[in-house]
């Protein structure tokens, strides 16, 4: 009995298919979580799609950084694109 053949996807078309975001399929593929299937003609990586559903999820899946508020203790106010501790 033979392996079925992998369903080969841009890293975009999986994060449609899956509801996973692109970066954290990023996060996967640079941490050898799932295998790299190379690249495809507009340089975007290739992942198999079957693969990418039945891998165990990451601890802290998004690249947001940790709450400010538990690292700096204290409130953390919005100014532009600027982070900035509330006095």
């Amino acid at each position: 009995m033979t392996a079925p053949e992998p369903l080969v996807v841009d890293i975009y078309a999986a994060a449609l298919a899956t509801g996973i975001r692109p970066g954290t399929i990023r996060l996967r593929l640079h941490r050898h979580r799932i295998t790299h299937h190379g690249y495809d003609a507009h340089g975007r990586a290739l992942v198999d799609l079957a693969e990418l559903q039945t891998s165990p999820p990451l601890e802290r899946e998004d690249h947001e950084r940790p709450d400010d508020h538990a690292v700096f203790g204290g409130p953390v106010v919005e100014v532009g694109l600027q982070r900035r501790r509330a006095a």
